[in-house]
């Protein structure tokens, strides 16, 4: 009876030191945070870094699974990426941009700056991509409210009170410098202080330096300049509008291209900071947007209105050429295009937020196709494919030419695709849903390759390169989660 009773005892424990090494085995070769089908790939592609910055901008850094906590309410983040000798930079946008320019550095591993909105008031944050580290914490008037954009040396920044302003002293690090005057933003002058900007440029407006309506402008910025060296800012050229730029900015030659809330397309001069032209691209009826549906094209400024409207507007004058009409018999509710319309080559292709897609033809002025499938994503290409991520959490696979649909995955029933983003040199695609979950599947046959649990409801889209590495995608609560392809130790 003694035997048989310890008998019973040692078969459970032998099991249960088994199972543990079983365990430890598949923990030593399965990716951080994600769940790996190992069917689909011999190697867990992807490993994910979540970085997790406090209000004092203390990081929290994980050996391999790390997690940025940094509030971006647009999910405007802009980066600029110091790899190798050339400088690139990219920007989250609810569509993937990609801007470039040359700048030499003394360090082959110089960081990556990432700049976006902070929870703090007035304030902007700017980390090392790779690491979590904080570079700076910069002040400002008011919150990040569009993607800053990095551009010949300079950043663009886009702030909740109507402020837009170029700075072009930069760290070694690539985030701005700023100076110690901005230190008043956070002090308590610092409604003052934004109170003499906006008056300083009311009068230049009141000049006709300035205008809101259609046409170019013209004028000397001599107010803005006196407000400049009054108030010893430490920026190149700001200009200020009654409502604040969504989304991202975009450049155009030696322009920069930016949406207003109150749905005006503004053309803005990098070298002086006046406004070449401004163009209403809405209706009175919705004055207050949060969009990402503005692209540009070799002979267009391309933008989506909340009604519908596909409008495409002369580069040098604002004025709208043409227009292509979505959703037509929808009512407005559903007419919206939010995401960015993917420029390909003579090609547009646009969703409205339900029931429709087109591929339009740009020299033609016809549309080639169009899809009964509504998104808040911006499409993405793959060689002959197009792919697309449906408001009803469904993916599509489709033909570019014809618009056949080649493969579809249903991923959720209930929750809208956010953000797709190709991973061409893996033939992978990223997959992120509005609930936080992120599913990475082969673009061939759109079999799940890898999973990542949800961590708060994305807003924005992926940003990052290939060359890079790394893509990263924000979460209302306020996380910069990054994917970037697994090293082999």
């Amino acid at each position: 009876m003694i035997q048989l009773h310890r008998r019973t005892f040692v078969l459970p424990w032998v099991c249960r030191w088994a199972l543990l090494g079983v365990a430890l085995l598949v923990s030593s070769v399965a990716p951080a945070g994600g769940t790996w089908f190992p069917s689909a790939r011999m190697a867990p592609p992807l490993v994910e870094s979540v970085f997790s910055v406090s209000q004092r901008l203390s990081a929290k850094i994980d050996r391999r699974f790390s997690d940025t906590e940094v509030t971006a309410p647009f999910g405007s983040f802009g980066q600029v990426d110091f790899s190798g000798s050339k400088l690139r930079t990219l920007q989250q946008s609810y569509g993937q941009m990609t801007r470039g320019t040359e700048l030499r550095m003394n360090s082959e591993n110089s960081p990556v700056a990432v700049c976006g909105p902070t929870k703090l008031l007035n304030e902007m944050v700017c980390l090392n991509q790779n690491s979590g580290e904080v570079l700076s914490r910069l002040p400002i008037p008011g919150s990040v409210s569009a993607a800053p954009l990095f551009h010949k040396g300079s950043w663009i920044v886009a702030t909740t009170k109507g402020f837009v302003f170029r700075a072009s002293g930069i760290s070694e690090q690539g985030a701005p410098v700023l100076g110690m005057e901005n230190l008043a933003f956070w002090g308590a002058s610092s409604r003052d202080r934004m109170s003499y900007l906006r008056e300083f440029y009311r009068q230049s407006e009141s000049s006709g330096a300035v205008s809101d309506g259609e046409g170019a402008p013209s004028g000397a910025t001599s107010s803005r300049s006196q407000a400049l060296e009054f108030v010893q800012v430490g920026w190149n050229w700001y200009l200020w509008s009654s409502s604040e730029f969504v989304g991202h900015l975009e450049v155009l030659g030696s322009r920069i291209i930016g949406l207003t809330a109150n749905q005006f397309v503004y053309a803005i001069d990098f070298d002086s900071g006046e406004i070449a032209w401004a163009q209403r691209v809405g209706t009175d009826e919705d004055l207050r947007i949060q969009s990402q549906a503005l692209a540009v094209s070799a002979n267009h400024v391309i933008v989506g209105s909340s009604v519908g409207q596909l409008q495409f507007l002369n580069p040098t004058t604002g004025q709208l050429d043409w227009q292509v009409e979505l959703n037509a018999e929808a009512s407005d509710r559903f007419k919206g295009i939010t995401a960015k319309p993917l420029v390909m080559g003579q090609r547009v292709l646009v969703s409205a937020v339900s029931g429709e897609t087109k591929l339009i033809n740009e020299r033609s002025k016809q549309v080639e196709w169009t899809l009964p499938v509504g998104s808040f994503a911006s499409g993405r290409r793959l060689g002959d494919s197009v792919y697309l991520g449906a408001s009803t959490g469904e993916l599509l696979k489709v033909d570019l030419q014809s618009g056949k649909v080649q493969k579809r995955k249903i991923l959720s029933r209930s929750e809208p695709v956010a953000s797709l983003q190709e991973l061409e040199s893996l033939r992978l695609l990223l997959v992120a849903l509005v609930d936080g979950s992120v599913h990475v599947l082969d673009s061939e046959s759109l079999e799940t390759v890898q999973q990542f649990a949800s961590q708060g409801t994305f807003e924005g889209e992926f940003f990052g390169s290939d060359s890079a590495g790394q893509y990263c995608i924000t979460t209302k609560k306020g996380y910069l989660r990054c994917f970037s392809q697994l090293k082999s130790r």
